[in-house]
This record gives C-alpha cells, structure tokens and sequence, in this order.
C-alpha cells in the first residue's frame, strides 16, 4: 500500500474494545478473556481479561489491558518518497553489486534506578531483544551486529522523566533540542556513521512503545546525526510475564521505519499510501492496536491492493498495527524500500 503522511515511530496502548468477539486466533496472541493452554497447542477463552503467555505456562493480566502503538508519524512532506512497486524488485543479480545491509548495533539502557520498576535492563533480556532482531532481518538480507561490549546502562533521574511526543519528535520547523537531544548526544555510538543503530530503552513513555528517526525526511536538519535512531520503551521487552503479548516485535517494527518504512495504513484508503505497491492498504482511524484473529477482514474495500485486487487487511505485517504475535514478514517491496533508503541515504558516498 501507498502513504501519504508519516509519523514514523511512536507506539501506544489502545484498550480493548469490550464489545469484541471472543474467538481464539492461530498461536499466541491477545484476547479479550482468560486463555488456557494445552499440550496440543489449543486454547479455550473465558471472559476475565486475562492473557496466555505463549509457552503454555503462564496466565497473567495485561496492566490496564492496554496496547502500547508507535510513536513514528506522519510528516508533511512525505510526497518526496517514491513509490515502490514490489513486482520490479531488483533481480538478485542486481543486488549483490549493491552494499550489503551490514549494521552495527548499540544498545543504551536509561534508568532512574537500577531495578526493574525502574528500567534497569538485564544482559539477559537484551540478548533476547537482539535475538529477534537479528533472526527476522536475516531472512530478509540484513545483518545485525550487536557491539555488545559498548552496551551503556545510565541512572539519570533527567533523562529517565516521562517523555511525550513532543520530546521524541519536535515539529519540522523546530530544531532538535532538550534532555533527548543531551541524552543521545552523551550516549551515541558509531560517530557520524548513519549505518550505525542506537537503540535506546527508555522507562516512562505512557503514550508510547518506541519512536524512530526517518531519514529519508530528516537527514538534512541540524543535529540530524546525534538525533538518529530509536527509543523503545522498557516495559515491552521480550520475556516479560507481566507483558507478555510483547515479544520484541516492536523494535523490528521501528528499525522498518529506521529503513524508510511507513506503517501499512499510512494514508488510509486512499491516496499514495505507504509508497510500497504490495502492501494491502487498510483503515485504522485511531492507530491503535488491533486483534488479528479475523484474518478476513477488509477495512478498504473497493480500494486496490496489488495488482489491482481488493485484498484483506495486512494483519500480520510487521508494518501494520495488529498485537506483537501477530507480526511475522515484510513484503518484496518493503524489502526493496529499506535496501533503497539503506543505499541512498545510510551509505557514505
């Protein structure tokens, strides 16, 4: 599907509509009841708000039964992305002459104190989150190479404040500034690099799950270089009981939007979309959340999907708005579009 305008990096937790049929849905993912699993993989739903961990052994409750989105948005000036049409991929023998998509990963912890409650990360659930990162992005190509020695873990009682979407993305005619801008400055690795990742795990984003720098769109402000990269959010990392429908699915999530991804209903059902031709375009008024049991639904119907045809909602596309578990591929034409903004924008010239 096609984009028109782009916040790309921001999650947030949207409620769970009371009013929402209860059926189980294919493997873990979220429900509006009590799920109890059994050896056999199946599961039975009861109506007390509670969710399954996917290992079968753990019930437990959601916080608030609440579903953090991304905080990466829409920009005005967008249009200057070209389309990608999925079909025209390169040839793989076009691609190998081109730079591979080799990126260095650091990885910053940001705490108010060093406990759990307040953000402190173990080595141990960071290697979970690198785990996922790089077991998707090799089935697509590109490498992770997680420095984990240059892994930073900071108690700042400034940096560690709650943060709001006016912190993470200031408006385009403002300059980046604030404790965001200090932190990132202070804690930065790979230098002036753009194929260097920062990812930063914040602990108070109430609104939020992550936010990604976009750099097809922003690589020419001022500060650009200190100000690129991610921040997630510490309560969703993977292996969490409390949390479990996150499995580290938004930090893929947010390195796409990292590569020059929109999210799959950027532009709703009309206009250019997310600027990629394969992606089925869907409709999702408030960007929240959403089940994905319903693997049918159409929320654009009549509206073109590739080739021409209507197609169902891309509920499992890791660029949409559908639960963690749901979220398991990319499209031809993401993959060219990050390959695209890797070399056009990441690559020294």
């Amino acid at each position: 599907m096609l984009f028109q305008s782009f916040f790309v990096g921001i999650v947030a937790l949207p409620a769970v509509l009371a009013g929402e049929p209860r059926r189980p849905i294919k493997g873990p993912g979220r429900h509006n009841g009590t799920a109890h699993w059994h050896h056999n993989g199946t599961v039975h739903w009861h109506p007390n708000g509670t969710y399954p961990h996917p290992n079968g052994t753990y019930n437990g409750t959601l916080p608030h039964r609440q579903r953090f989105r991304c905080g990466t948005g829409p920009f005005s000036n967008d249009t200057k992305l070209p389309k990608i049409d999925g079909k025209d991929a390169f040839p793989d023998h076009k691609l190998a002459a081109r730079a591979p998509i080799d990126i260095p990963l650091y990885f910053h912890v940001i705490a108010s104190s060093q406990t759990p409650s307040g953000g402190w990360i173990s080595d141990n659930t960071l290697q979970k989150q690198f785990r996922v990162i790089r077991d998707t992005f090799s089935s697509y190509g590109i490498t992770f190479r997680w420095a984990a020695n240059e892994t930073t873990k900071t108690v700042n009682t400034t940096w560690s404040e709650t943060l709001y979407k006016s912190d993470l993305e200031p408006e385009e005619d403002q300059p980046y500034s604030g404790r965001v801008l200090e932190m990132k400055k202070a804690l930065r690795k790979g230098g002036n690099d753009l194929r260097a990742l920062n990812i930063y795990f914040h602990p108070d984003i109430p609104e939020f799950a992550g936010y990604s720098s976009f750099v097809p769109l922003q690589k020419d402000r001022k500060d650009f270089i200190s100000w690129d990269g991610i921040i997630l959010n510490s309560n969703i990392m993977p292996g969490n009981p409390a949390t479990a429908l996150y499995v580290g699915h938004m930090a893929v999530h947010e390195i796409g939007h990292w590569l020059g991804l929109y999210h799959t209903f950027h532009g709703g059902c009309d206009g250019e979309g997310d600027h990629v031709s394969d992606t089925a375009p869907y409709f999702n008024q408030f960007s929240i959340m959403e089940r994905c049991d319903d693997e049918t639904r159409n929320t654009c119907v009549d509206s073109a999907g590739p080739g021409g045809e209507d197609l169902p909602d891309p509920v499992h596309n890791f660029m949409s708005y559908f639960d963690e578990p749901c979220m398991d591929h990319f499209t031809p034409g993401q993959k060219q579009r990050m390959e695209e903004t890797w070399n056009q924008y990441r690559v020294p010239k």
